[in-house]
């Protein structure tokens, strides 16, 4: 009976964190089909001065999420997050990157869709930035 009882709180305890996990990305509808192509990782190349990779998926029909890694050329690594993002008909893509550890907190980018693998545009700097999707 003990046995049995273990066995119920446990499989109640991770269907409980399953379904949390299931919902902390936010999003409750798929993504509409025409924006497959900003699903997946990106990458940008600064120059010599920095490496910015992110990973963007799509839900609530054109809602963007995702992560972001920035690697300075003085070795820090920097990751953060993807949120308030948006993509629509045109190809415009357009997100907020938080990265708490960082000197600056938050970036926005204002990209434009120049193919299915690459988006170019700039950052709420003023800094110019393409990246190329790697799969």
């Amino acid at each position: 009976m003990k046995v049995l009882m273990r066995y119920l709180r446990l499989s109640f305890f991770f269907g409980l964190l399953f379904s949390w996990g299931c919902a902390a990305n936010g999003f409750t509808k798929p993504p509409d089909p025409e924006y497959n192509w900003v699903i997946g990782k990106w990458s940008s190349r600064e120059k010599a001065s920095a490496v910015h990779d992110i990973e963007l998926s799509v839900g609530n029909g054109n809602e963007l999420s995702g992560s972001t890694k920035t690697l300075y050329g003085n070795g820090d690594l920097v990751s953060g997050y993807i949120e308030k993002g948006l993509v629509d008909n045109a190809g415009n893509v357009e997100f907020t990157a938080y990265r708490p550890k960082s000197w600056r907190k938050t970036e926005t980018y204002r990209l434009k869709k120049i193919s299915d693998s690459v988006l170019e545009g700039q950052t709420s700097t003023g800094s110019p930035v393409r990246f190329i999707k790697l799969n």
